[in-house]
């Protein structure tokens, strides 16, 4: 006999489900009252970590672009305009480097939150998936989604470089940025006003929604 009243009988049971099911409820409950604490400055602090590190890989991701081609990325499309179906860690936000070299010009730049522009280097210029059977997306260009990065990771050093760059992206702008902005103030004491619960300290709280 386990916690909860959950047995193991050798096979797989339904009533085990159901309450391990149940088990959650009263911490969902709760959740939902009070909310998660945060503590809005390390996030800030996180962001701006996640920032810098960003501003490094573009630059690192963009010093792949052989020189004479630079000018080939004016007028691609940017973030969120590709059709891939998989999900490429990003949130759709534009978030343009202009491309580190005397040879730039104000229209050319590159975005490595665009999936056009990210098959652009790793297909046509770098050759990167060369002779594999890639997913192409609906518009029958080879797919720059997470799987399929993840393929060819280690056929060149930019792969992991765009991968850190999506998933840094994504825990940047749905979790660091947007968490202290949802963040609600209980004040400490028996009786909060905001969730009428009792607090010992004076915490920053993201209410849980009711699903």
């Amino acid at each position: 006999m386990l916690y909860g009243g959950i047995e193991i009988p050798g096979r797989p049971d339904l009533e085990n489900i159901r309450r391990l099911d149940l088990l959650a409820i009263p911490f969902i409950r709760r959740a939902h009252r009070l909310g998660i604490a945060i503590d809005p400055d390390y996030f800030r602090e996180l962001s701006s970590r996640f920032s810098a590190e960003i501003v490094d890989l573009e630059r690192d991701i963009a010093s792949y672009i052989p020189v004479d081609r630079l000018r080939e990325f004016s007028g691609v499309k940017g973030a969120g305009e590709d059709d891939d179906d998989e999900d490429d860690g990003t949130d759709g936000t534009e978030n343009p480097a202009v491309v580190p070299t005397s040879t730039s010009t104000s229209t050319s730049r590159f975005n490595a939150n665009s999936p056009e522009q990210i098959g652009r280097l790793l297909y046509e210029m770098l050759g990167v998936g060369s002779g594999k059977r890639l997913k192409t997306t609906n518009s029958g260009k080879t797919s720059t989604g997470k799987k399929t990065l993840e393929l060819i990771k280690l056929e060149h050093p930019v792969v992991p470089k765009i991968l850190r760059h999506r998933e840094l992206s994504k825990l940047k702008s749905n979790y660091a940025d947007k968490l202290p902005r949802m963040a609600v103030f209980h004040p400490h004491g028996t009786d909060c006003p905001v969730s009428r619960w009792p607090h010992p300290a004076p915490p920053w709280r993201v209410p849980c929604e009711m699903g």
